[in-house]
């Protein structure tokens, strides 16, 4: 009987091995001919690579697409399919944003946000002029002085949220609305009906609001 479960053991043991060494493959993703500076693979199994072509210059890899080189090149931000991505590209002194099918010159300004809608077809992106924050989605445009921490868009791309800070007091704005005053906000994001979703503290309590009413 030992006998017999030994070898079921040993059995089962060379199974397993058989089929892991059938499904680990190798392929080669770079040809090594520029130094890497990072690496990295998405979650939608996308993966980028960033190297060196020459000295104090940056080319990126996405997926086998290469791009052109740049003086600097941020982490690519991908779509919820995997189809789409976006990153910031800086060839001095001009900023770039570089998708997938289009780059957009941002003039003179330093990289922020991208942030992808859940339906994958529209993204927002920010960038920094001195102490202003540029944010654009579709054909709205915000103007933030010192910025905003986080940037939220609803499942189709047409809304956008963010807090903000006037004096004292902060404010939900959605779109060119504000909803407020409070002392302190989480933003959670969306829900089915494009109403922002946040929490909000008045003096001792919170509340959870969508837009601005009470649930």
């Amino acid at each position: 009987m030992l006998k017999f479960i030994y070898l079921l053991t040993i059995s089962l043991f060379m199974s397993n091995y058989l089929v892991a060494q059938y499904q680990c493959n190798d392929y080669l993703l770079l040809d090594g001919m520029e130094p890497l500076k990072s690496i990295g693979m998405d979650t939608t199994r996308n993966w980028w690579a960033i190297s060196e072509p020459f000295a104090g210059m940056s080319r990126i890899t996405i997926s086998g697409k290469q791009s052109k080189t740049y003086n600097d090149i941020s982490t690519p931000i991908f779509s919820p399919d995997g189809n789409k991505w976006a990153f910031f590209a800086e060839d001095n002194p001009t900023l770039y944003l570089v998708s997938n099918d289009t780059s957009i010159s941002l003039g003179y300004g330093k990289p922020g946000k991208i942030v992808f809608s859940g339906n994958s077809e529209h993204f927002a992106y920010s960038y920094y002029q001195n102490n202003t924050e540029y944010i654009h989605l579709n054909d709205k445009k915000y103007e933030i002085i010192d910025g905003v921490k986080d940037v939220f868009i609803d499942y189709y791309g047409t809304n956008l949220a963010f807090a903000i800070r006037k004096g004292y007091n902060l404010y939900a704005v959605k779109n060119y609305t504000e909803y407020g005053i409070y002392d302190e906000i989480k933003i959670l994001g969306f829900d089915d009906n494009s109403k922002i979703v946040y929490a909000a503290k008045s003096g001792n309590g919170w509340q959870f609001y969508k837009d601005d009413k009470v649930i």
